[in-house]
């Protein structure tokens, strides 16, 4: 089984590269950590109520949720789980830290994703990421083969064919 993070801002559009990602594994089961994340604080009474935390949960919208449950039900077999997180940190090394601690096997980026700050304790992922390049695996999202471009791709390219063979042939 692969366990693959996905950045989020716990909007739907960082949910539409899962079906992706899964013909990349097929047949390989996969579980999701999509994980939103956020600089740790320096607040000494903040920090020992970080593990119970639950505030930044009530920033996920009630569709996202339901996408998942929709992704998970549509891919039963292989879509073994979607977790949602929170990473607080500021370093790589914490980083590298929750990445193992998940047993993640990569990290997918989004490359001109925007992410949307659920308050001001957010961070940009990819900075993060960055940071970490040579020491965690990456798939780039854009790299992701989309069946449905390709499938319009090959119909456009028989058209093309199909258009020079008639006016070769006229």
């Amino acid at each position: 089984m692969k366990t693959v993070l996905i950045p989020t801002d716990y909007r739907i559009q960082s949910l539409e590269y899962i079906p992706h990602l899964l013909d990349k594994f097929h047949p390989e089961a996969v579980e999701v950590v999509m994980v939103h994340m956020m600089s740790i604080t320096d607040c000494e009474r903040e920090l020992m109520m970080l593990s119970r935390r639950s505030a930044e949960y009530r920033h996920i919208p009630e569709e996202f949720y339901q996408t998942c449950l929709d992704l998970r039900n549509e891919h039963d077999g292989q879509l073994k789980n979607i977790r949602l997180e929170f990473f607080y940190g500021n370093t790589s090394v914490v980083f590298l830290n929750f990445l193992e601690a998940n047993n993640i096997d990569a990290v997918l980026q989004i490359p001109g994703y925007h992410y949307k700050k659920l308050n001001k304790a957010s961070v940009d992922p990819d900075s993060m990421i960055k940071r970490c390049a040579g020491k965690i695996t990456r798939i780039n999202a854009l790299q992701l083969e989309k069946p449905q471009a390709a499938s319009q791709q090959h119909t456009q390219t028989e058209d093309v064919q199909e258009q020079n063979l008639t006016e070769q042939y006229a």
